[in-house]
């Protein structure tokens, strides 16, 4: 009888959330009811969706497949050099005040530079065989400096049959002549110290800066045109 009293007054004290939850259900169940036509208008357009995926999967499983094969070397290879990612991403936004700089702004005169570059014969020239392409370069990822590059860009021998090609054994160190120097003789005073003070004197007055305070990028990029190369400023 003491059983059956605790009990009853466990049942006593559910009763009402017993209720509620009934009262719930009923709700629920009208509102079942009611939306009967949207809920088998739902599970048939589901059903139709899962038939139409298994049918695609089923027509392209080897497609998909081979993508997958295919994209797994070239995300090892994104993974591996992941690293640099950071510091690219920095150093590029690093470098873009210096590229708004290099032009410089005035107010009501909106100065632009549109460069068209070619590419011209290597030098030295390639020479077979010694010079056949090669892919022998397995350097992991590297800053080089970044996001805070230095002023003058890394020297880096790649592994790609040219290496072994001792006329460029010498290139990008310091004291080497640069290519240009060994065509000196045909270029004038092209990016000579006199040639950026001319620059500086006639583009001064434009850019709105005195003329030595001209960048040496105007050399780079007027140089050429008054050259009469296909370099086009506007």
């Amino acid at each position: 009888m003491n059983a059956l009293g605790g009990v009853s007054h466990t049942y006593a004290e559910a009763a009402q959330p017993l209720l509620r939850i009934l009262g719930n259900l009923t709700v629920t169940s009208n509102t079942v009811i009611s939306q009967r036509q949207q809920l088998s208008a739902f599970l048939d357009d589901v059903t139709g969706a899962a038939d139409a995926t298994r049918e695609l999967v089923e027509r392209n499983a080897k497609n998909i497949v081979a993508v997958n094969t295919v994209n797994k070397p070239l995300l090892a290879l994104l993974a591996r050099y992941s690293p640099e990612y950071p510091c690219f991403v920095r150093g590029y936004a690093k470098l873009v005040p210096r590229i708004h700089n290099a032009v410089p702004k005035t107010p009501g005169i909106d100065h632009a530079a549109h460069v068209v570059v070619e590419f011209v014969p290597s030098f030295p020239t390639y020479s077979n065989p010694i010079d056949l392409p090669e892919f022998k370069d397995s350097r992991g990822p590297n800053c080089y400096g970044l996001p805070n590059p230095p002023l003058s860009l890394p020297v880096v021998h790649y592994k790609d049959g040219t290496e072994d090609d001792p006329r460029f054994a010498t290139q990008g160190t310091v004291g080497s002549p640069p290519p240009t120097a060994r065509f000196q003789a045909s270029m004038g005073d092209a990016g000579t110290a006199a040639e950026r003070r001319s620059f500086g004197a006639l583009l001064g007055p434009i850019l709105g800066m005195d003329s030595m305070s001209v960048p040496d990028v105007a050399d780079l990029l007027w140089g050429p045109m008054a050259r009469g190369a296909t370099v086009a400023v506007s």
